[in-house]
């Protein structure tokens, strides 16, 4: 009579993959099915993502992509560079404008100083009656070469705008007629030098007005 089992033949399931049932590090898949007859070689060696590697063929590869990335990032660097150079040019422009007021500033103040301190001279030099006419000449002519007016003017015409360059030149020449008529011999209470003395002030106070203007100064 032949026995009945009611073991199961094998435990191994369908879908079970070849050695599932073995202890872990004792099965090995067979050379063939591990390395595929028609699979090439420099495929051996891929990592086992699980997926059959395949080959990009040089059909199917363009450098389209490569260069737009390239081209991407060249115009990136580009517009950084050109942000940061126009940004330098304006920091630049900026102090250099704020370096050329300062010297303008001075050079007017400095030409305001040297034609009030002629100025003074020759006033000093036309109400002085009790000095012999000739040192009264020769004390207003030396007020214009001490005074330094001369070279300011020059300073001036070089730096300041065309009305600032009119004012002082006016300036300038009233206040020479009023020398040379100090030097003539006029007093301080003479009409002459009175209506003289009128015209330089009133020529004076446009150059201050003309130089504020140019330096934007309310």
């Amino acid at each position: 009579m032949r026995k009945i089992s009611f073991r199961p033949a094998s435990r191994r399931s369908s879908h079970a993959q070849p050695g599932a049932d073995r202890p872990a590090g004792t099965w090995r898949r067979p050379r063939a099915e591990a390395f595929p007859a028609n699979l090439p070689r420099w495929q051996w060696f891929s990592a086992p993502t699980g997926h059959t590697p395949c080959r990009i063929s040089d059909e199917d590869y363009s450098p389209q992509v490569e260069w737009s990335s390239l081209a991407g990032t060249a115009l990136g660097a580009l517009i950084g560079v050109s942000a940061t150079l126009a940004a330098e040019r304006t920091r630049w422009r900026r102090g250099r404008q704020d370096t050329d007021k300062a010297t303008k500033q001075r050079t007017y103040a400095e030409y305001l100083a040297a034609l009030s301190r002629t100025r003074n001279e020759i006033r000093g030099a036309a109400i002085s009656e009790s000095v012999p006419a000739a040192d009264r000449s020769r004390r207003a002519a030396e007020a214009f070469r001490t005074g330094g007016a001369y070279e300011l003017r020059y300073q001036v015409e070089l730096i300041g705008r065309d009305s600032v360059i009119v004012a002082s030149d006016k300036a300038f020449r009233t206040l020479r007629e009023l020398r040379d008529l100090v030097e003539g011999g006029t007093l301080h209470r003479d009409d002459v030098y009175l209506g003289r003395r009128d015209v330089w002030d009133a020529a004076f106070s446009e150059l201050r007005q003309h130089m504020k203007a140019d330096l934007s100064i309310s």
